[in-house]
Order: C-alpha cells, then structure tokens, then sequence
C-alpha cells in the first residue's frame, strides 16, 4: 500500500510538469485517471503503452548515437545541440550539401596533405586569394623541396655530392669520351676502307668498275 501511495504522489508530482496553466493540468490529470482506472489494460506489460514506450526508447536510443557522431563531425558541443539546433543544422547541410561537399573534399586532401609533411604549403594556401596566380608556384616549389629531400638526400651517391672534389672525375670521363669518340671515327673509315678494292683491281663487270666509269666521265 506504501508503494502504491508513493507511486500515486510520484505521478501526480510529474503532472505538474506537462501544463503551463489550470486548464491544461486539469485536461492531463483527467486524461492520467482515465488511463489508470478505466483503461488499465493499456498499461500492462504486454500492453499498447509498454510497447510504444519500448519503441520511444530505442528512437531515443538511436538518436542521441546519431546526435553525438552529429557533433563530433560538426565539432559542436554536444551539451549545446538542442532539438532546435540540431534540425536547424541538418536542414542547412540539406540545402546546402553541393557547398558543402566542395568544403569536405577540401579538409580531406588537407589532412592528406598534412600527413604528408605539407604544412606550410596549408598554411601559405589558407591565406593566399583564390585567384592569386602564386599558388601555383608556391606548389611547384614546396613539391621541388619535397622531391629533394626525398629522392636527393635519401641516395648517398646524389646526398655527398660535392663539385669541387669530383671535378677530376668528371674531367677524366669527359676525356675518355672523347677520346672513344675519335676512336670510334678512325675504326668506322678503317672498316670502310677495308672494304674498297685497289684502283688495278677493280673488274670491268663490277660495280666499282662502274663508279669509276661514271666519275671520269
């Protein structure tokens, strides 16, 4: 009977909660007794109410899963995301989801670009107009810097270059091809030579013979 009697002032306590004036409340309390005490069977626990109740439970459920993945992509306090706030923001993304999609695809190659040590090349862009033509050369230079770093000074051989002190290699190899160049020359008229017959040997049926005729005449 305790139980009851608490259970009875815990929901007469609640009413008070559901109106904001005399009339309202007296509609709530009348509608709470029907339900109590002519339609009990309602609020059993295979009844309508515990049913829809469960269902509100999960929705309510889902939603605040929804809400908190909402502001951690927004980065919003999820404390300050009411209702109203919460349809409002969903209602701009919708009507503005091709602006949106643009801003998107630009934070994803921004954190590409900063996993990949592009920092500063971020930070010149963020604060170069969008029509500024030294975009571009501020690009081609940051990934000429990226390129040497990566490609130059991982090889030894490029890294601990010095001209100065390989000087001598470069004036050898350079002698040396020249010197195959004229050796090359000297062995193709050798070859050439090889091939091409004495004046008193060449034949009158010959082709040579032929060339000889052709340039006395």
């Amino acid at each position: 009977m305790q139980y009851m009697l608490e259970l009875a002032e815990a929901i007469r306590a609640a009413l008070a909660g559901f109106a904001s004036s005399p009339q309202q409340l007296a509609e709530v309390r009348t509608a709470v007794k029907t339900l109590l005490i002519d339609a009990n069977d309602l609020i059993a626990p295979e009844g309508q109410i515990a049913l829809l109740t469960q269902k509100l439970r999960l929705a309510l459920s889902d939603f605040n899963e929804v809400r908190a993945r909402f502001c951690g992509l927004v980065n919003a306090p999820e404390q300050e995301m009411t209702i109203t706030a919460f349809r409002s923001s969903a209602e701009c993304i919708v009507s503005n989801q091709s602006a949106l999609k643009a801003w998107s695809d630009w934070c994803r190659v921004r954190e590409e670009a900063i996993a990949g040590g592009l920092l500063p090349l971020i930070n010149s862009l963020v604060h170069t107009d969008a029509d500024d033509s030294r975009a571009v050369d501020l690009f081609e230079t940051a990934y000429c810097r990226w390129f040497a770093s990566w490609m130059i000074d991982s090889e030894p051989l490029l890294h601990n270059f010095v001209p100065a002190e390989h000087m001598s290699d470069i004036e050898a190899y350079r002698t040396q091809t020249d010197r195959l160049a004229r050796l090359t020359v000297r062995y193709i008229r050798a070859r050439l030579c090889g091939v091409i017959p004495a004046k008193n040997e060449i034949s009158k049926q010959g082709g040579f013979a032929l060339l000889k005729h052709e340039l006395q005449n």
